[in-house]
């Protein structure tokens, strides 16, 4: 079996969140990117690890998803722009089952696709604790998006969600109204 690759992890700080478009709960559930500024903000006291375009792909998304538990003040992970697809976004759901103090899951611009919201779907089920789920510009589908409607409609401490800019045509749109 290979051994990955050790990434150096002590460079990264907790920082504040930075504000993220998402969709809101008691609002539209699907709207597209051009309309931003109705979105609502990200909190501004939210702590994170910010790995934001680090190009880390699935062997850093695992690798991290194994040291998950270590830090309990985290409430945030931004891992944006890092081209994780399947393999690190189960590796992440996994880690996130039993965490309890990660609040915002922001995955934006990866190459997360159904297979992979499936398992973000099944830990969504099982943690409450995550309110904010960005999803934008992956490779989410009308069947990714029915998964992750039925997980809002049974889930009531999923805030926002955001799926702007991914590959759901209008039967996956009906489906998160």
């Amino acid at each position: 079996m290979m051994s990955l690759p050790l990434i150096d992890m002590s460079h990264l700080m907790q920082r504040p969140m930075h504000n993220a478009r998402g969709l809101d709960r008691d609002g539209a559930s699907f709207l597209p990117s051009s309309r931003a500024d109705q979105f609502p903000k990200t909190p501004s006291n939210a702590l994170g690890i910010q790995m934001a375009n680090q190009d880390i792909g699935d062997a850093g998304a695992i690798q991290l998803a194994r040291g998950l538990n270590q830090d309990s003040n985290v409430t945030a992970l931004f891992l944006q722009g890092n081209r994780i697809g399947p393999r690190g976004a189960q590796a992440l759901s996994r880690a996130l089952r039993d965490n309890s103090s990660i609040k915002h899951l922001i995955l934006s611009h990866n190459m997360i696709t159904d297979f992979a919201v499936a398992a973000l779907a099944d830990m969504l089920k099982v943690n409450h604790k995550i309110g904010w789920v960005v999803l934008n510009k992956n490779l989410v589908s009308a069947y990714g998006a029915d998964l992750l409607a039925q997980v809002l409609g049974e889930d009531e401490d999923i805030e926002h969600m955001v799926l702007a800019d991914n590959q759901i045509d209008d039967m996956g749109a009906e489906v998160l109204a």
